[in-house]
């Protein structure tokens, strides 16, 4: 039989940010819907399955180099990477869902915005069917004059990522 808990409700005296807890507990913070759990500080840690309700800015870290979209977050802000690089985006668990915005400047046409995606469905031509393989995307591709979309959106079902947005162009596979 797998070791399992029943939550037990019950007042706490600390707000929600303030408590600490003890190893293994887990409380509602009813100011911002969110389950918390003990990690030894004040506030504990929020759960949240498919990352944090905070971002990442990829414009704060060093851009010369590949990066590894970091799926504890849930929303992501994409710069252009140096000339060569590029962001890669490895499976996630079933039910993620990941956010993804456009940074001021972001210049996908130059190919430095382009995620590999270790499993992605796209619709496949020639076998007339959906499948999921190893591809190449740009995200934000300028293609006209009177593009808004400024954010886009990619769940993990089925095994793999299933991206929404007008913009998202396939470049193929890994090379």
């Amino acid at each position: 039989m797998a070791n399992t808990r029943k939550l037990h409700y019950k007042h706490i005296k600390d707000t929600a940010t303030l408590h600490v807890g003890h190893q293994g507990d887990i409380w509602y913070d009813p100011a911002t819907t969110a389950l918390r759990f003990y990690n030894g500080t004040a506030g504990g840690a929020v759960v949240n399955a498919g990352g944090t309700s905070t971002y990442l800015d990829y414009g704060s870290l060093p851009t010369n180099q590949n990066r590894t979209l970091d799926l504890t977050y849930k929303n992501h802000w994409i710069v252009n990477l140096d000339d060569g690089y590029h962001y890669t985006l490895a499976n996630g668990v079933e039910g993620q869902e990941l956010v993804f915005f456009a940074a001021g400047g972001l210049r996908p046409q130059d190919g430095d915005s382009d995620f590999w995606v270790n499993s992605l469905k796209y619709w496949d031509d020639g076998a007339q069917q959906w499948q999921a393989d190893a591809k190449i995307i740009t995200p934000f591709r300028q293609t006209d004059t009177t593009n808004t979309e400024g954010m886009i959106r990619a769940v993990f079902l089925n095994g793999c990522w299933n991206f929404q947005g007008t913009y998202v162009i396939d470049q193929g596979g890994f090379p």
